[in-house]
């Protein structure tokens, strides 16, 4: 009885301990990552744990198809989920974890990535159009 008196409280302990990390841990991961919409590109920053940060950038233009998850009764109650999105560049897919209202965002990153390639369509034909003036220019007339 000596020995349990003396290992129980040190075995809550460590329970509270850990539950108290891991909780630390999840709201580290939740709160200190970071979604940034621009009109030109995304940025995303997350934090994987205390000493872990990784930095992506996604250029809008580049964006294929943004797609809205919604799992759980819980997610479905308070309406918020994940947002996968397609690209067409080296890394495939990103995901967006535990957003609000994932449908509308999803819709947004959608419009934005179309006026972004519009922007992208008009830019290189005004400088197609200086090339194809600079070069008649060049040429001698005969």
């Amino acid at each position: 009885a000596p020995l349990f008196r003396v290992v129980a409280p040190l075995a809550l302990s460590a329970y509270v301990l850990l539950a108290v990390l891991y909780c630390f841990q999840s709201w580290l991961d939740y709160y200190l990552d970071t979604w940034t919409i621009t009109n030109e590109r995304l940025l995303l920053s997350e934090r994987k744990s205390l000493f872990v940060h990784t930095t992506s950038e996604l250029r809008l233009y580049r964006v294929q198809d943004a797609t809205s998850e919604i799992k759980g009764l819980l997610p479905s109650f308070f309406r918020y989920g994940d947002i996968h999105i397609q690209t067409a560049g080296e890394q495939e897919w990103f995901t967006l974890e535990n957003i609000a209202d994932p449908k509308t965002i999803a819709a947004k990153i959608m419009s934005l990535a179309e006026n972004d390639r519009e922007y992208h369509k008009e830019k290189l034909a005004s400088i197609d159009e200086k090339l194809t003036e600079t070069r008649s220019k060049s040429e001698p007339h005969v």
